[in-house]
């Protein structure tokens, strides 16, 4: 059960997708190999292997070629089945949207991938379970990173690499996560909304970001560790509504003793602080002089 043509579009991918699953099904074979697929020829791969039967232990599609997919959106969502997707050639993709989200994987390695040219990473990993790495990655076209992590299990990154200078909208970029690290390292960022630090168990680096065009703060650090300097922030005068719950429970909700400061309150104490420093330090403490005789 092979077609004798390329494929050139991803409805005729998904029914042969379809069929072969369940042969495999029926033959109770846990392996459902598809290298011999030809796909060189889309430019979909979307939701390809969307829900993909719980039998299939292990999905072999290491050798396609996918040079001229544009969007992998929701490829592998809540596929279980074991995949080596290492050597795709994905410099093509725009949108990688909800592509591995609610999957589970033991290992899976994306490093060598090229998402240069890619703008969409919403949900990616979103529920995700398992081990990725994709630490060198380039996302410096990258826009849209809403609940890329958000809730995903075992997953330890640096991510200093990626710099996504162009991104604007990260709500709920790294929720619920503790072992995520490197965004101090990333450029100056101008993002719009800010929420996408909460319930983050371990995320206290700073970070030189432009927050001028933040429109949106809401719970930003809650339940976060961070206490970090807020001195350089140009940060725009917003609604009660806008900064709801921005540092509660935060690590400098700590400091304050306060739950829920805000960050004029924050800026308060650390300019206070500043100038306590500084009086102390042009402070001369008199001396009595003694004469020998």
């Amino acid at each position: 059960m092979t077609p004798t043509h390329p494929i050139t579009h991803i409805d005729i991918l998904r029914y042969w997708i379809a069929k072969r699953t369940q042969h495999a099904v029926e033959q109770q074979a846990d392996v459902l190999d598809l290298n011999d697929l030809d796909v060189s020829r889309l430019t979909d791969l979307s939701h390809a292997f969307l829900n993909l039967d719980r039998s299939i232990q292990t999905l072999k599609v290491d050798q396609w070629d996918v040079s001229q997919v544009e969007s992998f959106e929701g490829t592998f969502e809540k596929c279980r089945a074991q995949v080596d997707v290492s050597r795709w050639n994905v410099s093509r993709g725009k949108t990688f949207a909800d592509m591995f989200s609610k999957s589970i994987q033991h290992q899976l390695d994306l490093n060598q991938w090229d998402v240069s040219s890619g703008t969409d990473f919403c949900n990616m990993f979103l529920r995700f379970k398992g081990n990725v790495r994709c630490e060198s990655w380039n996302l410096s076209s990258a826009i849209d990173l809403i609940y890329m992590f958000y809730e995903a299990q075992g997953l330890v990154l640096n991510i200093s690499k990626w710099n996504p200078i162009h991104a604007v909208d990260l709500n709920g970029f790294m929720a619920h996560q503790k072992n995520i690290t490197g965004l101090s390292r990333w450029g100056r960022l101008q993002p719009r909304s800010m929420a996408f630090f909460a319930y983050n168990s371990s995320l206290n680096e700073s970070l030189p970001w432009d927050f001028s065009n933040v429109k949106d703060a809401s719970h930003a650090f809650c339940q976060t560790p961070f206490a970090q300097s807020l001195l350089d922030w140009d940060f725009p005068e917003l609604p009660l509504t806008r900064t709801e719950n921005m540092f509660e429970y935060s690590g400098w909700s700590k400091r304050l003793k306060q739950e829920n400061p805000s960050v004029q309150e924050i800026q308060m104490h650390e300019r206070k602080k500043h100038l306590e420093k500084h009086l102390k330090s042009i402070e001369t403490p008199q001396k009595t002089s003694k004469t020998r005789l």
